[in-house]
């Protein structure tokens, strides 16, 4: 039954989440052709009226690429507010009503729903990087006549690591920031469930209000539990900026996001059965 549920919510959050990613790298591509054209016409010191036009136009190339930047930004955040709006409206609005007829547990109703919202906000995100990579490298191209600068940034970087971490450091170091950016978005959708989950059930009336209003509680309290943590644990490991308590602390902190993860689910799937009782 989950794997129906799974595939019903996939189909219904791709009808706008697919034209959204495709927007999103369509930008990037489109960006990166107005950054070409921009470096192919250059500027004129020339005052004639052709120059004039021709230079206001490649400014106006810049300002594009500029906005495009910033709709980038913009529609990555939309699209988490797409996956918590679809959450809220088939959980805690008349549609609610439907949702809970169907002869499942709500608790696979609600992980169906996390695992569909978890999977775009990461589709979105790469969607995001790739555009953004895009047009850096675009730029660099253009600027420097190749992708030379990139490959020595990125080699000058690894041997400045290697020679302050041996290698088996570094692997850990790169595991526990990949588990942190699979983590991160997981945790950033069980806020806005528990958020949408606590304030609704908490309202009878203005019931957004209410889940924005929770949503900063749940994040303030977030806060003062990773900095309480860390603090703690820095004062345990004797915090000094070396390889062994940094990631001590970063392992901490992956550890921390996991056990909010289970907490903030447990809440949610608890908040859902009562939901159903009351359907």
């Amino acid at each position: 039954m989950l794997r129906k549920l799974l595939k019903y919510e996939m189909s219904a959050v791709s009808r706008i989440m697919l034209p959204i990613t495709a927007c999103v790298l369509l930008c990037g591509v489109l960006a990166g052709g107005f950054i070409a054209a921009a470096f192919s016409l250059q500027l004129d010191t020339d005052t004639s009226a052709f120059s004039v036009f021709k230079n206001i136009f490649v400014f106006s190339l810049w300002g594009a690429v500029a906005m495009i930047i910033m709709a980038i930004s913009a529609v990555t955040i939309v699209s988490f507010f797409v996956v918590v709006y679809r959450y809220y409206k088939s959980m805690y609005t008349d549609e609610a009503y439907l949702t809970f007829t169907l002869p499942v547990k709500s608790g696979r109703i609600v992980t169906s729903k996390f695992i569909v919202s978890y999977a775009w906000v990461l589709i979105s995100t790469l969607a995001a990087i790739i555009s953004m990579a895009f047009i850096v490298l675009t730029y660099v191209y253009m600027a420097f006549g190749g992708l030379e600068p990139i490959f020595e940034f990125f080699s000058e970087m690894r041997e400045m690591f290697l020679s302050m971490y041996s290698t088996e450091y570094f692997i850990v170091i790169a595991v526990m920031l990949g588990l942190m950016a699979l983590v991160s978005p997981a945790l950033t959708v069980l806020f806005a469930y528990a958020s949408v989950s606590i304030g609704c059930q908490l309202a009878s009336k203005h019931k957004v209000l209410a889940s924005i209003g929770v949503y900063f509680l749940l994040s303030t309290c977030s806060s003062m539990v990773y900095y309480t943590v860390s603090f703690i644990t820095q004062v345990l490991v004797r915090f000094d900026m070396s390889v062994t308590s940094s990631l001590i602390v970063l392992g901490v902190n992956v550890a921390v996001s996991v056990v909010l993860c289970i907490v903030l689910g447990l809440i949610v799937r608890r908040l859902a059965d009562r939901r159903n009782s009351f359907a």
